[in-house]
C-alpha cells in the first residue's frame, strides 16, 4: 500500500516552488519537515540549504559545517526531518542512480528507516503570444504539477514527483496531493 503525501500548500507557495524557480536552470536541494500520521503522511515546510554546490545536472554539498549547525538547529527546534527534496532542472522527475545512492547514505546520519524524497522538475516555456500571469494546481494521478505564468511572455511548468527511499529494497512512488483551495 502506498502511503500518501500531503504537502501543505503553504510549503508549496513558499518554500518547494520558490525554491526551484530561483536558480530554475540549476539544481536546488533541501530538507522537508513533517509530520507522520496513519496512513498519510504530511510535509508542512521545506528547508532549502543555501550553501550548496548547484550546477544544472547535480547538486552536492558545499559546506558540511553550516550542513550541521541546519542540522542541529532542526533537532534543538525539535523539527522533525521526513527526507528530502531536490529539483531536475534538465530531467525528469524519478530519482537518479546517484540520487539513490546519496540518499542511502545519510538515512543512518539521520535515523531514519526511510526517506521521503521529493523531486521537483521544472521546465521554463517562453510565450509567442501574450498570457496572463497567474498559476494553475494541476493534480495527477500521484503526482502534482503547476503551471505558472510569471509574465505575460514567460512561465515554468513545474511537475512535483514523490518516492520512498528505504535503507536497502525497493523504492516506491509516493502519491502526492494538496488541498485544491491554495489560498495564499
Amino acid at each position: 500500500m502506498r502511503k500518501h503525501v500531503y504537502i501543505d500548500p503553504k510549503c508549496l507557495a513558499t518554500s518547494l516552488i520558490p525554491t526551484a524557480l530561483e536558480e530554475y536552470h540549476k539544481e536546488v536541494s533541501g530538507y522537508l519537515i513533517g509530520s507522520n500520521g496513519t496512513g498519510r503522511f504530511k510535509v508542512v515546510s521545506a528547508y532549502p540549504i543555501q550553501s550548496d554546490i548547484k550546477m544544472p545536472t547535480w547538486v552536492e554539498t558545499g559546506n558540511e559545517s553550516a550542513v550541521r549547525r541546519v542540522n542541529k538547529l532542526m533537532k534543538t527546534m525539535r523539527m522533525r526531518l521526513v527526507g528530502g527534496f531536490h529539483s531536475h532542472p534538465l530531467g525528469p522527475p524519478r530519482p537518479s542512480r546517484n540520487d539513490i545512492d546519496f540518499i542511502r547514505e545519510r538515512l543512518d546520519e539521520h535515523s531514519l528507516q526511510q526517506w521521503l524524497e521529493i523531486i521537483v522538475s521544472v521546465r521554463k516555456k517562453d510565450y509567442l503570444t501574450r498570457h496572463s500571469t497567474g498559476w494553475q494546481l494541476h493534480q495527477y494521478e500521484n503526482k502534482l504539477g503547476m503551471t505558472i505564468k510569471t509574465s505575460p511572455w514567460t512561465g515554468f511548468g513545474v511537475t512535483l514527483s514523490g518516492f520512498w527511499i528505504p535503507s536497502s529494497g525497493r523504492i516506491r512512488e509516493a502519491t502526492l496531493w494538496t488541498s485544491r483551495r491554495c489560498n495564499f
